[in-house]
């Protein structure tokens, strides 16, 4: 589970220390130089579970991380992002990194006991959610399964239409407050911090068309307790 005491380095947009090695932001800079959409299939290794599979697997690390080549290498990557190793060791049951300081070698293990751990840093650090894992029904005949393969088609189809792109997102945080954001500034953050900005001002303008209707109508509900301005900024809802 994510620690909360790393918001203090999210809303700073610093990078998390965790068991002695350290997570980088990855800034917006950087993930346009590598690609956006590219840069969010290096995050599907953090968010994958066991029905993400054709087969289903019993442990994402173990099974699904280190025995598919494929998704390693992905993996890989990102890590390199991020932790900036600066050489690694592939076992058939944790992944090893190395670090130069000061004339020493520093080993980092990543194994089934911190994956989980790791994934909720570097998710967290990017605004992404593990992907929900839905009850998968026992599937006995091909009709079943092709008609389960469907729904579930059909379900990312209208998750990526209500998604947030992530250019309206940055005119939000650039232009849509009473003071202007310099893209400059903007390129440095982390995603976490650009959708924060973008909730932010989002928030304060729904929060103040509502006050002006709740002066009209005496009626107050909208811009007091949970919906007060204080209430829909706050981190942890």
């Amino acid at each position: 589970m994510f620690n909360k005491d790393y918001y203090s380095n999210l809303i700073c947009n610093q990078p998390i220390t965790y068991n002695g090695v350290v997570f980088n932001i990855v800034s917006l800079k950087e993930i346009n130089e590598i690609g956006y959409e590219f840069y969010n299939t290096l995050l599907y290794p953090f968010m994958i579970n066991q029905d993400c599979f054709d087969v289903p697997v019993d442990n994402v690390f173990l099974d699904g991380i280190l025995k598919k080549q494929d998704i390693l290498k992905t993996y890989l990557i990102a890590l390199k992002l991020v932790l900036k190793f600066d050489s690694l060791k592939i076992f058939n049951n944790r992944i090893e990194l190395y670090f130069i300081k000061e004339d020493s070698q520093v080993t980092f293990v990543i194994d089934q006991g911190n994956y989980e751990d790791i994934s909720d840093i570097v998710l967290s650090m990017n605004a992404q959610k593990r992907i929900e894992n839905k009850d998968r029904p026992l599937l006995k005949t091909q009709r079943q399964k092709d008609a389960w393969k469907k729904l579930q088609e059909c379900r990312k189809h209208y998750q990526e239409k209500d998604k947030l792109n992530i250019y309206d997102a940055l005119c939000v945080c650039e232009f849509g407050g009473d003071y202007h954001i310099s893209m400059e500034e903007i390129l440095q953050w982390s995603l976490w911090k650009v959708l924060y900005c973008y909730k932010t001002r989002i928030g304060w303008k729904s929060y103040n068309d509502n006050l002006d209707i709740a002066l009209v109508s005496g009626k107050s509900e909208g811009v007091s307790g949970n919906n007060h301005w204080y209430k829909q900024l706050m981190i942890q809802q």
